[in-house]
């Protein structure tokens, strides 16, 4: 039935094995047998099963391959206590008597990406100068990440999954802002670079007119993709309560600017005078080059990626007058992720981005008919409020093994929270964009401004409250890998036999 699924699940067991045997099988071990797969496949075409069987192989060796690969780029032999030029890949914040920030350290052959802490001064506050995009010259150790003995949580391990090669700590008196030259970094780094500081200039904008506080971070968090000030507090409210997934920008983000747009181009189509397909096709590409702007100006955090790509196949599809949102859009979207970032797949918003999409793709189709069309018809509201029932459930039922096994909790009030989060985070969101629109006009700018942040504090009020209710969250949960894969299992058998049953009522 899905074709596409089948590659990216022997894909994902080849990242998945190569990365439990690195250091024992190499690259050109995993390119050998790669090569071997697929001179049988090529010889047995005229055998499918065994050809099937080979092809198979082939993609999870491609997958051992691509995670080898990926992990030896990584390996750099770090300097030590060096005097090095650097460009401020992130706006700095301020966290006690330090300033965190990302920094692209320049080499000979690649820049460096480096979690910097600079120790504050509290004379100059020469550090208020300093924004995403600056160049300086310091001078520090240059050290591989390490986690705190005892630590549940292994940062050293996330930080090199993340693409971070050391850690460092600069002194007050050891750096200076100085003019660098980028010319190590990719045509792609040096845009992004450019979209991070614009994104700076917005979060600057909003701050001007209204915004403060936590009510601030979580709008830059929805609507920006910088959660970098939203505090800890906060980030545990929306967990406990089941909301966290409003703070990661994905497809209910990029959806709402996908509808904008569309509605705007649907107006503007008497206005240009196109062939009816023609014009779509223009007015498909325009949009989709405006999402995949966004997807730079945001960041490229996998669930925006993920949200992005399906949207341009579902773009592209919709074309040829195809089904649109189906489980080989979502697979393909996989392949592609992980064929250009393997480590991607150990990433937890990649994981619960991707089983979310998947279990809504699965399990909607078998819930949402379980109330009757014709009532859901002569009911608006009742439609509205089933749809998000039934997309609510089928995505913390395809999520649930996954937040137990990472963070040790399962969200009770789930449901809840998304009554209370979606509205909220949809109003943001068109609230912020008609904010840039009309942001010429101080006045205007300035009252939205205020309902915005007004929205977002009833948001996060809410949210607290559901997480203080008793029972919100089953918490100190011990689920391994193997249990929450053994979890999906059960769900899978759960989907084949109600998809069975379905069937059969059909027949009937």
């Amino acid at each position: 039935m899905y074709p596409l699924l089948k590659v990216a699940v022997m894909l994902v067991l080849g990242i998945i094995a190569g990365e439990w045997w690195i250091g024992v099988l190499s690259v050109y071990v995993w390119l050998a047998v790669a090569a071997a797969l697929a001179v049988l496949a090529l010889l047995t075409s005229r055998l499918p099963t065994v050809n099937s069987a080979l092809i198979g192989l082939l993609v999870f060796a491609t997958g051992g391959c691509l995670i080898v690969r990926s992990e030896d780029a990584l390996q750099v032999r770090l300097p030590g206590v060096t005097t090095y030029e650097a460009v401020l890949m992130t706006e700095p914040v301020e966290h006690g008597k330090v300033v965190r920030m990302d920094i692209g350290v320049l080499t000979a052959s690649r820049p460096l990406m480096v979690k910097a802490s600079l120790l504050r001064d509290t004379v100059e506050e020469r550090y208020r100068e300093l924004h995403v995009g600056d160049g300086i010259e310091a001078s520090s150790l240059l050290e591989k990440p390490t986690t705190a003995e005892g630590a549940e949580f292994d940062y050293a391990l996330w930080l090199h999954r993340h693409g971070f090669d050391a850690a460092t700590f600069i002194y007050y008196k050891n750096w200076k802002r100085k003019p660098v030259r980028l010319s190590s970094f990719s045509l792609v780094e040096r845009a992004t670079l450019r979209l991070r500081r614009f994104r700076s200039v917005l979060e600057a904008r909003l701050k001007q007119n209204g915004m403060s506080g936590q009510d601030l971070a979580v709008v830059s968090a929805m609507t920006l993709g910088d959660r970098r000030l939203v505090s800890k507090e906060v980030k545990d409210d929306y967990s406990v309560s089941g909301a966290s997934h409003v703070l990661a920008l994905s497809g209910l983000h990029l959806g709402i600017i996908y509808g904008i747009l569309g509605f705007f181009f649907s107006v503007c189509k008497g206005f240009v005078p196109l062939s009816g397909g023609f014009r779509k096709a223009i007015s498909e590409f325009l949009i989709m080059t405006s999402v995949w702007s966004y997807v730079f100006l945001v960041g490229f955090s996998p669930s925006i990626v993920r949200s992005a790509i399906m949207l341009t196949v579902c773009s592209v599809v919709s074309l040829l007058h195809r089904d649109r949102y189906s489980v080989n859009t979502l697979a393909f979207a996989a392949l592609l992720i992980l064929s250009v970032n393997p480590l991607a797949l150990f990433d937890v918003g990649f994981q619960l981005s991707f089983a979310a999409v998947l279990s809504i793709l699965l399990f909607m189709p078998l819930i949402y008919p379980a109330v009757p069309a014709a009532w859901l018809q002569r009911h608006w509201l009742l439609k509205w409020l089933w749809g998000m029932a039934v997309v609510s459930f089928s995505a913390q039922l395809g999520t649930a093994p996954l937040v137990a096994c990472h963070f040790g909790r399962f969200p009770c009030y789930g449901l809840l929270a998304s009554f209370i989060a979606i509205p909220c985070a949809t109003v943001v969101v068109y609230g912020v964009l008609l904010f840039f629109a009309v942001s010429p006009v101080p006045f205007l700018a300035a009252w939205i401004g205020k309902g915005i942040s007004a929205v977002s504090g009833l948001m996060n009020q809410s949210l607290s409250w559901t997480a203080s209710l008793p029972g919100a969250s089953m918490e100190h949960l011990h689920v391994s890998s193997v249990q929450a894969a053994v979890c999906y299992v059960v769900l899978f058998g759960v989907w084949l036999s109600g998809r069975f049953f379905m069937e059969r009522m059909d027949l009937r």
